[in-house]
């Protein structure tokens, strides 16, 4: 049995990758360069993107990077990300505070202050952007 058969979004499909460098770049260009790295380095990766449009500001995106990650964006400046865990948990650090988010729990980084995220393993994410000026 395919463990991707009826993922979220997935007629949607931007990339699908065990290579961290083409992983980090993919998603880069729909959300903004950042850093990545494995939290286990001999993990294996299994990343992938799906990724609609639903207007010029808003987009609705699916990601999953398999084993657990470390995710340094930096600011987001130009657009807020509401991320939902499917399962799991994430670290998220904005600012001075920090939250673990869960499948109970989303979170909305502020874009002014600099964010640091640790995904556990397994822990695929709905995620919606929206540019700071559809707000």
């Amino acid at each position: 049995m395919d463990v991707h058969l009826n993922l979220p979004l997935q007629q949607f499909r931007v990339f699908e990758s065990h290579d961290l460098d083409e992983a980090r770049d993919a998603v880069a260009r729909v959300f903004c360069p950042h850093e990545l790295n494995l939290l286990h380095p001999r993990s294996v990766l299994d990343a992938r993107m799906h990724s609609v449009p639903l207007n010029r500001q808003v987009s609705l995106n699916y990601v999953q990077y398999g084993p657990g990650v470390q995710i340094e964006p930096g600011y987001l400046t130009n657009f807020f990300l509401l991320q939902m865990p499917l399962r799991g948990s994430a670290l998220i650090r904005c600012g001075a505070q920090s939250m673990e988010s869960t499948a109970g729990m989303a979170s909305l980084p502020s874009p002014t202050e600099p964010l640091s995220m640790r995904w556990g393993d397994d822990c695929p994410q709905l995620i919606l952007r929206i540019d700071r000026a559809a707000l």
